[in-house]
């Protein structure tokens, strides 16, 4: 392992989710702390709220800047989450945001917020009910300044992408 070249651990991490990797390699040795340490780009995929722990939370916290790729399995963990983080331009590398809101005022806060993020290319929402108006949410995401993928799952309603 010694002997293999840092391009190869670079292209194994593209497949793991980056809290794993901090994880797996860290306090490893110096070449794996200086590896994740690095301008490692991180996707993250939160799939619990109790992995929201205290240390969870410094990972993030520290590595905000380097994460491409947030996505939620479920509406109580997007919730749990946004509680504790808000999603502006510190996370300046966001490109991918994949999620289920549960209520239509966290969702409108949200999305303003959205906004700040220079690097936001692709925008995942899935609904489980219909909000009664979605006019104000559909331009809120349409005024996103570099949004270039939308694909929005409403109910048992046919999903749509623009």
């Amino acid at each position: 392992m010694e002997n293999l070249p840092n391009e190869i651990f670079y292209e194994m991490f593209d497949f793991l989710d980056g809290y794993d990797i901090y994880q797996a390699f860290s306090n490893l040795n110096n070449r794996f702390e200086n590896l994740i340490n690095s301008s490692l780009l991180m996707t993250i995929q939160i799939s619990s709220s109790t992995t929201l722990d205290s240390r969870y939370k410094h990972f993030l916290d520290s590595n905000k800047h380097r994460i491409i790729s947030l996505r939620f399995s479920t509406e109580p963990i997007f919730d749990h989450f946004i509680k504790f983080y808000t999603i502006d331009s510190s996370f300046l590398r966001l490109q991918l945001l994949v999620f289920k809101p549960m209520s239509r005022c966290i969702l409108i806060t949200f999305l303003f917020n959205l906004k700040f993020l220079p690097q936001l290319f692709a925008l995942t929402m899935y609904f489980i009910y219909c909000f009664d108006n979605l006019g104000d949410i559909y331009q809120m995401i349409l005024h996103l300044p570099v949004l270039e993928y939308l694909k929005l799952k409403i109910s048992e309603a046919e999903q749509l992408e623009i």
